[in-house]
């Protein structure tokens, strides 16, 4: 027996000599001291081999056996017939919009082939489908690839389901993958919004800060002024000294998933300070006591006293009245509310002249040499028959046109307001402007109309000491300088559409604006085409 076994193990034993041979051509004699514990076990390894020589010839046969039958088992499963599954996607769940009626999101399930029964297509309420834990609400096929679940309550924050199907949900031939699935609900957040300082409609000259938070899901009342902070981020107080804490209160909105704030009155600092709301992580959901997981924070400014009031923006543009005419509109916004009629009071408008650059050597000699062109030109003029001069006087008219080119070389403009002195001011010309009336009496947006015709810059000044509803003052003169915005150039047909008498003087009147030259373009039609002219343009 023992001579059978040596027989089989020879050549094993025989290729693992040739093979160590070989590597040690190869690579050369290599040496390796394994630690104690490995030669204590090789060495018990090889007194148990020199004891039970059959035992130990007939495991490492067993051993290679069983390796060979594994590898022969694993090819034969991977030639075997696949079984035609079906597997299902399980969608995420979306947060509630917040509306004034929710619609909470349903939950659906798309299977890659027709899945259902067709009883159950038409079955509004299915059965064998089921979530864990319980959730009320129906089942239903929208077609033969998804199903869909409608809630009857709006999800919980930051939960995990468990949706499971019966074996007789599905037909007979339909083999699933799986049977069981997993979803989780979109967890519990916050966002602070519209944080802002502002001036109570009801209390003129009042300050207060006031902020909107909108949640994904309802909370308790009382809950946010637990977790609801506000500090100065340079240390000082803003508020009375017998204002109790925490200073502000909270008014819900729909279905308690928007909350606004609104803090007690605020005396402004002696410096410019920023103020920080925090909604601190530990916020519990009212339905499943999820948690907010991440602080949420914004901040807002708080001006000092003398900048409370300030002139905000400055532009112009260009709006039509009722009757389509088109009128220059200054517009002016401010930080606070105030009467327009009081910012009339204070405001000054001034176009001023152009400013007078550098002149250089260059330039000198280009004015020479324009000079004496022009001098040139006019004796030449003179020379010429009537009909030259007919043709030259139209080019000088044209040429008059290109010379009412606006001028907008960076060397006439003023750079900045603190350019123009008084002196410039005197030279400037004073611009008259009409208060347009605003909805509200006192307001932060406001606008004048005025009128300019040609190009230039205009100079905007607002006096300091102009009062704002709250009581602050504007504490430095402003001024800016603008580019009034230019008038459009039109061409308009006086009675366009009427008829000319073949008596009279047959003048047709145009009423042009920003239009230096125009041409005019004259056709005479004869009353048997009358009609092909009309077909042709639609009458117009």
């Amino acid at each position: 027996m023992v001579n059978f076994l040596w027989f089989l193990i020879r050549p094993f034993a025989w290729l693992a000599r040739w093979l160590r041979k070989i590597f040690r051509t190869a690579f050369g004699q290599l040496s390796y001291r394994p630690p104690s514990w490995l030669q204590r076990g090789f060495s018990r390894v090889v007194l148990y081999r020199r004891g039970h020589p059959i035992l130990a010839a007939v495991i490492v046969l067993g051993a290679f056996l069983i390796a060979s039958g594994s590898v022969w088992t694993w090819r034969w499963y991977q030639h075997l017939p696949k079984p035609h599954l079906v597997y299902a996607k399980v969608g995420e769940i979306a947060v509630t919009p917040l509306e004034k009626e929710l619609k909470f999101p349903p939950l659906t399930v798309e299977f890659s082939e027709s899945a259902a029964r067709l009883d159950d297509l038409k079955n509004p309420t299915l059965q064998h489908v089921r979530l864990d834990p319980p959730t009320a609400g129906a089942w239903k096929w929208i077609n033969d690839r998804k199903l869909w679940f409608a809630p009857a309550q709006d999800w919980p924050a930051d939960k995990k389901f468990r949706l499971i199907f019966d074996r007789e949900l599905f037909p007979s031939h339909v083999r699933m993958d799986k049977l069981e699935y997993e979803v989780r609900t979109p967890p519990f957040r916050a966002d602070l919004k519209d944080v802002t300082l502002s001036e109570d409609a009801k209390e003129p000259g009042v300050q207060r800060v006031l902020a909107t938070i909108e949640l994904t899901h309802s909370v308790e009342v009382g809950q946010i002024e637990k977790f609801l902070s506000l500090a100065m981020q340079g240390g000082g107080n803003v508020f009375a000294p017998n204002d109790p804490a925490p200073h502000f209160t909270v008014t819900f909105g729909d279905h308690s998933r928007r909350a606004f704030i609104r803090t007690s009155p605020i005396t402004l600092p002696a410096e410019e300070d920023w103020m920080k709301l925090v909604l601190a992580d530990g916020l519990r959901t009212a339905q499943g006591g999820a948690q907010l997981r991440d602080a949420v924070e914004q901040k807002t400014q708080i001006p000092s006293k003398a900048t409370a009031f300030q002139i905000k923006a400055i532009d112009s543009s260009i709006v039509r009245n009722k009757e389509g005419e088109p009128e220059q509109i200054l517009n002016i916004e401010t930080t606070g509310d105030i009467a327009t009629p009081e910012l009339a009071k204070a405001l000054h408008l001034y176009l001023l002249p152009k400013r007078d650059a550098p002149k250089t050597e260059d330039s000198e000699e280009e004015s020479s040499s324009e000079s004496a062109t022009e001098e040139n030109a006019a004796e030449s003029s003179d020379e010429n028959t009537s009909k030259d001069t007919a043709k030259s006087e139209e080019e000088s008219g044209s040429d008059e046109g290109e010379n009412t080119t606006v001028d907008n070389s960076e060397g006439t403009k003023w750079a900045n307001a603190e350019e123009v002195t008084d002196e410039i001011l005197e030279q400037a010309t004073v611009v008259k402007f009409t208060a347009i009336p605003t909805e509200k009496e006192f307001a932060r947006d406001h606008h004048f109309k005025f009128r300019i015709e040609g190009d230039g810059q205009l100079y905007v000044r607002v006096d300091k000491g102009l009062k704002a509803r709250s009581g602050y003052d504007l504490a430095e003169n402003h001024a800016n300088l603008i580019v009034p915005a230019e008038l459009p150039q039109e061409i308009e047909i006086q009675g366009d559409g009427g008829l000319l008498a073949l008596g009279g003087e047959r003048k047709l009147s145009i009423r042009s604006r920003g239009v230096a030259v125009i041409k005019f373009e004259i056709d005479r039609v004869l009353s048997t085409q009358i009609n092909h002219l009309v077909s042709q343009t639609e009458g117009e």
